[in-house]
């Protein structure tokens, strides 16, 4: 049984008709006082571009990256589109490699990180964040938040990402994928080879993708730190945890 989309008219109270979304069509979301092409930015990556609202990441809200791995991508995907911009990262599973993020464009002037003792000090350190509007993205990494509070916590992020006009990447792992979210944007991300990620939105207003897209991911290491990248493996001690320091690629990956 084909599935249908219907329109129906719909006006304002001025007498003019409202747009409507159709569902067979993606839509680009609503700008108050705005053009809608300024609801977008370009992902640099014309294939993904297509298939997003717009056109691009979405200048706030909530967006999610469910990652089958931390480190499969998910920085060197995102990096064309947020390098020129001031940046936070809350909880990053990594410790930030520079040299590699500095081949990408992410200059360590316009990056802040944050490493709060738990969960709930995290989403509390990106919801101040992106209710300043101070900054161009927050990626916040979900880490170990209690199941009973995720719903709730992303529900006040994503409106204080909408309140600040600031996006926030929420890199959550591939298991969310069948858990509700008020994240009107979800894409799947896995790697597919070194310098290859495949990319499925899995949630957007619009039809479903048919398949998910493989992209060719920007290049990294200098020739000498990738000799040096497969022998990196540094432990640094944070009190009572340790955060692993792995290959440049897959610390900036």
């Amino acid at each position: 049984m084909r599935s249908a989309a219907f329109a129906f008219p719909v006006t304002a109270p001025s007498g003019r008709p409202l747009p409507v979304w159709r569902a067979d069509r993606i839509c680009a979301p609503a700008v108050h006082g705005g053009d809608p092409a300024d609801a977008a930015r370009p992902t640099g990556h014309a294939a993904l571009d297509a298939e997003l609202p717009s056109g691009g990441w979405p200048v706030a809200g909530l967006i999610e990256l469910l990652l089958a791995t931390p480190g499969c991508g998910e920085l060197r995907l995102l990096a064309p589109a947020l390098a020129p911009l001031p940046l936070l990262w809350v909880a990053p599973p990594f410790v930030p490699y520079v040299p590699a993020l500095a081949v990408l464009g992410l200059a360590p002037a316009r990056l802040t990180v944050a490493t709060p003792d738990d969960a709930a000090d995290a989403a509390w350190a990106a919801e101040q964040a992106l209710r300043s509007g101070a900054l161009g993205a927050v990626l916040w990494w979900q880490g170990q938040t209690r199941a009973a509070t995720l719903p709730a916590t992303l529900r006040r992020l994503h409106l204080a990402a909408e309140e600040g006009r600031t996006p926030l990447f929420a890199l959550r792992p591939a298991a969310a994928r069948a858990q509700s979210s008020p994240a009107p944007l979800r894409l799947a991300l896995e790697a597919v080879g070194p310098s290859r990620l495949a990319v499925e939105v899995f949630k957007r207003r619009g039809p479903p993708m048919g398949t998910p897209l493989v992209l060719r991911l920007p290049g990294l290491a200098l020739r000498g730190e990738r000799r040096a990248a497969s022998h990196a493996r540094t432990l640094v001690r944070r009190e009572d945890h340790a955060v692993v320091c792995l290959a440049p690629e897959r610390v900036a990956a």
